[in-house]
């Protein structure tokens, strides 16, 4: 399927993140993409958005990011995990249960 450069109509992915990493999932395939707030679209690069005859995915970032940013940055990058099910609340829960303090290397990317 060659690449549209276009976004389609569809309902948005929503961004989750993994290791540090803004992430979006293809339904499609199950693949997964990195994912960048200043540009929130995806391209599967393992079945090329084929459902979307090619058309990038718009991606939906939670209201609540750079809070939620903050508080992973303080867990060690393999901690650093979200999605969207989870509450700001729940992350800061959980920093506290595991005593998560200021990480000075490995924060997030974006």
């Amino acid at each position: 399927m060659p690449f549209e450069n276009s976004v389609a109509l569809c309902e948005p992915y929503p961004a989750a993140i993994n290791h540090g990493r803004w992430v979006a999932y293809c339904p499609n395939c199950a693949g997964s993409e990195n994912v960048g707030a200043d540009d929130p679209v995806m391209m599967c690069f393992s079945c090329g958005n084929s459902h979307l005859a090619g058309k990038l995915a718009p991606v939906q970032f939670p209201t609540e990011r750079r809070t939620i940013e903050q508080l992973l940055v303080e867990r060690p990058r393999q901690n650093q995990n979200w999605t969207p099910d989870e509450t700001v609340e729940q992350l800061a829960i959980e920093n506290v249960e595991h005593g998560a303090g200021k990480i000075t290397r490995g924060g997030m990317d974006s």
